[in-house]
């Protein structure tokens, strides 16, 4: 069952699980926090004391790393107890075992519960212990304190020193040299869409989103999409996708993205789970199926570029947000050389970066309230409320506009709308006047509607008095 071990990667997957595991904790110690009144307040001190990685098990037929991560969690008395938690090499959280209550049992985690064939491999690693983070750790400290001759309790965290030695970086860039390809080579990777590095992504470029200067990949103009198969053949690697990115640089140059930079989603495949929410270059909001989809390794965790169709114009390059609630996605289409100029609501919308970990669960809850509105577009489900094209009334909208309405004053009498007509003569007018067109807002609509009943309650009093007039006569 066990795969090629490379030793090397199992650790820095290790360290990426301890590290997006203690965002977690901290993410979720936040949102009971108020931060007005418990500024003063101390955090409870859960946190990831450890990462073991245990072995591998089969999970529908696909052989995945297992991980064990020791975690401190103070319980409502104020003690701490230690909690075990089992993940794969994707992240995904199988179940775990609370160590306070004296039993050793694994419980599985709600999307696992009942399959016991999973839970019998799992109980049959647990103990198996082939590597341990913090011993790991402790021994390179070890060996960095003794190299600069000081004591390791100097060193405050392994991460903060340079491992690499020269001879390293060398065989780096080597190996950066050897994954580029040429110009004579691009013609044959079958480019379907180039995207501008520098296009903006919530405040930062793409090229800065994806990390590309960290990782080495420099004088980058474009980021283009291929077709992994034709790449497969170029780089000798294995992507199983429909799509791949590549890199293109200002020398013509190109250079595949790969896992450190550009992670398989697990969750892709063709509309695998049914069509997204997905904002267009011309403003207009629809759903539309995603083909492949990748994680931005250097993004906050919940940020993917994808590709998906558009049953209006074929293939798109998509940059997704991801929802903290239910996995859903909010999809933004880029702009390419195949592509409508982009609307400039869209354009503010991908410049703005102050929303957060947290934008797409809005964006969402606003995309439900309009439902399959034809009128729908970016400015109905961005955080500015101000620029909605219309609103959704219900009933208690609708009464509270009624009241309004007979409020208004008809004349300089200070007689108002309620002297000439009543509650139902004003809601009879909303519901026609909601039929005619549509309102971007609750005052939008009290103002047509109340200028609408004033004026004929004003032509119906000339007419009374003209008829009285004639009448005299």
């Amino acid at each position: 069952m066990t795969r090629d071990f490379d030793m090397e990667k199992v650790i820095d997957k290790m360290r990426e699980l301890r590290n997006k595991r203690d965002l977690e904790i901290l993410d979720n110690q936040m949102k009971s926090i108020n931060l007005d009144t418990d500024y003063q307040k101390e955090l409870p001190q859960d946190k990831v004391l450890d990462v073991k990685y245990i072995g591998e098990i089969n999970i529908d037929g696909d052989i995945k790393k297992i991980f064990k991560l020791i975690e401190q969690k103070e319980n409502s008395k104020k003690e701490l107890v230690q909690i075990e938690r089992y993940y794969t090499e994707d992240g995904m959280f199988l179940g775990g075992n609370n160590l306070s209550d004296g039993y050793k049992e694994i419980v599985l985690s709600e999307n696992m519960k009942e399959r016991d064939k999973i839970l019998e491999q799992l109980e049959q690693i647990e103990n198996d212990e082939i590597l341990d983070l913090n011993e790991i750790e402790q021994e390179r400290l070890a060996e960095i304190a003794k190299a600069l001759g000081i004591e390791k309790e100097d060193i405050k965290r392994v991460d903060e020193i340079n491992l690499e030695t020269k001879e390293k970086e060398q065989e780096k860039d080597k190996d950066e040299e050897e994954k580029e390809i040429s110009e004579e080579q691009i013609d044959g990777l079958n480019i379907k869409e180039e995207v501008s590095a520098d296009v903006s992504l919530k405040g930062e470029s793409l090229g800065k989103k994806l990390g590309l200067d960290q990782k080495g990949i420099t004088n980058v103009e474009k980021i283009a999409r291929v077709s992994a198969s034709s790449l497969n053949k170029i780089t000798g690697e294995t992507n199983n996708n429909i799509d791949a990115f590549v890199a293109i640089k200002t020398d013509g140059t190109a250079v595949p993205l790969g896992e450190d930079i550009l992670k398989p989603d697990t969750r892709s495949g063709t509309d695998p789970r049914g069509k997204d929410t997905t904002i267009n270059n011309d403003g207009s909001v629809d759903k539309e199926a995603i083909t492949t989809s990748y994680l931005i390794v250097n993004g906050n965790g919940q940020e993917y570029l994808q590709c998906g169709y558009d049953e209006n114009f074929g293939k798109e390059i998509k940059y997704t947000l991801r929802s903290n609630q239910d996995g859903r996605d909010v999809a933004i289409e880029l702009e390419t050389q195949a592509t409508y100029f982009q609307d400039s609501d869209v354009r503010e919308f991908l410049n703005d970066r102050h929303e957060g970990i947290y934008e797409p669960d809005e964006i969402l809850e606003r995309d439900e309230e309009h439902g399959e509105c034809e009128e729908k577009d970016v400015t109905n489900i961005d955080d500015d409320l101000s620029n909605d094209t219309h609103t959704h009334f219900n009933n208690e909208i609708i009464s509270e506009c009624v009241v309004e309405i007979l409020d208004t004053k008809v004349n300089d009498d200070d007689e108002q709308i309620a002297d000439y007509r009543n509650r139902d003569d004003a809601k009879w007018e909303i519901q026609e006047a909601l039929k005619e067109r549509t309102f971007k807002s609750k005052e939008e609509l009290v103002e047509y509607v109340s200028q609408k009943m004033k004026e004929d309650v004003v032509e119906n009093a000339d007419r009374e008095h003209d008829s009285q007039s004639r009448g005299r006569i």
